[in-house]
């Protein structure tokens, strides 16, 4: 049994959230950003169907072990002239039927190639696991990128707003002959400045918010400050985890085990096979005119493969190598797996200390530009000293909006590299989508040529999101979740240990 990582908490914002923002109606959180992701993501419902798809491989192996059933009947006209037989040329219907069952009842890679297909499952799921991780950890990205962006043109569009009240000020002063062209220019020259950062922010803002919804499926709006997701402090624990958790090292293990049934099945073809085959015939003037057949056979077949050219031999050869390289991929996973985790968690511990370090450098900034502001009234400052302490200013509080950024996707990236990424482990308010179901109704089916609703009803749901989109606009998240649970009025992401049914 695997291990999961699921939790959810309710509390106080942790430190490092964003600043408050300007309270809205109806605001969209991050949590409800991820659960519209999961339900209508395209990405993650293309590979739900391969998922889907690949059940199917057990249904082809349990084949090769049911019956095979045939019918095969002919019907003809023939008109010949029989020298031995005086008389007219005489035409007859030459007709006939024949019924075969056949059953296998042993063979070598039947098994084997079962047990195949019930590990290529294994390792499909875990293939959606990491889509729904990724497609997750870039809506958060996006959804936190929006924010720092639109608080950056914020910032801009204020400074803008001061300094050009502060040009006004210095463009009275310089007619009435206190300070210089020199200054005015200066103050100009940092307008202009700003206003090309301006441009850039919005930029930056515009691509943010397509990222948002390329990954939601929505417009960026009414996006709200998150609470700092919880993760693991001690790096073993977190280590523990992620090595039965993450998505990457359960595939690789998963096609590890396929590799070694690739070789038990390959030996297997190597074993004599015995079937068992009934068959009933039934013809008419087939052998010859007016002579009819009603015959019904059982027989045991025993099929021993001696020697077939060598090439079974070589196919067994091949899938050992093939499982000692499946197995080398999964060191390699787990080695990958242990580096990513730990530079995610050196980055989010860095970016962490930024964030006080950021904030006193705002405080510090502040406390610089009001002072030169307040000296310039006075005539101890000149205009210089004034622009580039509100610059400095500026500057500061866009690096703490970086910052917390920063902390919040590396906290995230955590989470994604021990395999709590996922709706599951983030306990978010949705329908959780179980690729068991449709196994157990597909894989050892018989008959039948599947069921499509649930593509048509995930496809109605996208079709939803987009026809409001152009028509409304802003999207209550209530009805694009089916059968969702209750979430905490202040959801706090976060992980605890738990088993995980597979």
């Amino acid at each position: 049994m695997r291990n999961g990582v699921v939790g959810v908490a309710a509390g106080a914002l942790l430190p490092f959230s964003f600043a408050s923002s300007v309270a809205c109606a109806e605001p969209f959180t991050l949590v409800q950003a991820l659960a519209v992701a999961y339900e209508t993501n395209p990405q993650l419902e293309a590979q739900r169907a391969a998922v889907r798809a690949t059940d199917e491989e057990v249904a082809k192996a349990y084949g090769a072990w049911r019956p095979k059933a045939t019918v095969d009947s002919t019907y003809a006209y023939a008109r010949g002239e029989y020298h031995a037989i005086p008389g007219p040329p005489s035409g007859t219907y030459p007709r006939g039927v024949t019924a075969t069952l056949s059953q296998p009842l042993f063979g070598g890679d039947i098994l084997p190639n079962i047990r195949k297909a019930r590990a290529t499952v294994e390792a499909s799921r875990e293939q959606l696991r990491a889509t729904e991780e990724q497609v997750l950890l870039d809506a958060a990205t996006a959804y936190l990128d929006v924010l720092r962006f639109q608080k950056i043109v914020d910032l801009e569009q204020a400074s803008i707003i001061d300094l050009q009240k502060l040009r006004q000020t210095v463009q009275t002063r310089v007619s009435v002959g206190e300070l210089s062209r020199t200054e005015l220019g200066q103050t100009e020259g940092r307008l202009y400045n700003l206003m090309e950062n301006l441009t850039a922010a919005q930029t930056q803002l515009a691509s943010a918010r397509a990222s948002f919804e390329h990954a939601v499926g929505r417009p960026a709006e009414n996006l709200v400050d998150p609470s700092f997701p919880v993760v693991p402090d001690d790096f073993d624990a977190a280590l523990n985890l992620a090595m039965n958790n993450n998505p990457t090292v359960l595939y690789a293990r998963d096609q590890s085990v396929i590799a070694d049934h690739a070789v038990s099945a390959a030996k297997g073809a190597l074993v004599p096979r015995v079937s068992l085959q009934g068959q009933y015939e039934r013809s008419k003037d087939l052998v010859a005119t007016g002579i009819g057949i009603n015959d019904f056979t059982v027989t045991a077949q025993l099929h021993i493969p001696f020697y077939q050219g060598g090439g079974e031999y070589a196919q067994v050869r091949e899938t050992k190598q093939q499982a000692t390289q499946a197995r080398y991929n999964t060191a390699d996973a787990e080695r990958q797996v242990r580096q990513q985790l730990r530079v995610s968690e050196d980055t989010l511990r860095n970016e962490r200390a930024a964030v006080p370090l950021s904030e006193k450098q705002v405080e510090a900034t502040r406390v610089a530009f009001e002072g030169a502001r307040a000296e310039t009234v006075i005539g101890e400052r000149g205009t210089l000293e004034v622009l580039i302490s509100e610059e400095d200013f500026v500057n500061a509080q866009a690096s703490l909006l970086t910052a917390r950024r920063n902390a919040f996707v590396a906290a995230f990236q955590v989470l994604a590299t021990v395999g709590g990424m996922t709706a599951e482990a983030l306990q978010l308010p949705v329908k959780l989508y179980d690729p068991r179901a449709h196994y157990r109704e597909d894989a050892g089916r018989p008959f039948g040529f599947g069921d499509t609703s649930e593509a048509d009803r995930r496809a109605a749901i996208e079709q939803n999101v987009s026809a409001r989109r152009v028509e409304a606009g802003p999207i209550d998240v209530n009805d694009l979740i089916s059968d969702t649970i209750a979430a905490p009025s202040t959801p706090q992401l976060g992980v605890v240990s738990k088993p995980k049914a597979k």
